[in-house]
């Protein structure tokens, strides 16, 4: 469950939130969509691709993870 809405929270970031499933219906259609359309699934790739920066090249983010590491490590 983590790990999806992590996913979900760097696709929301990159303006992909159609990515999302929000049942699992809708992750099954999604999944054999990118698995079966090839012209559908290097879309998709070439916008992750296009729009990663968003998420690597964000200095607050990278601030945010230094502050909990720091607290993290000094606390008791």
């Amino acid at each position: 469950m983590a790990a999806s809405c992590v996913t979900a929270a760097c696709y929301a970031k990159m303006g992909m939130d159609e990515l999302v499933a929000k049942t699992t219906q809708e992750y099954i259609a999604k999944a054999v969509r990118a698995g079966s359309e090839r012209d559908y699934r290097m879309a998709v790739r070439d916008r992750i691709r296009k729009a990663d920066e968003q998420l690597f090249d964000d200095l607050e983010a990278v601030r945010e993870h230094e502050r909990f590491f720091h607290e993290a490590a000094h606390s008791p």
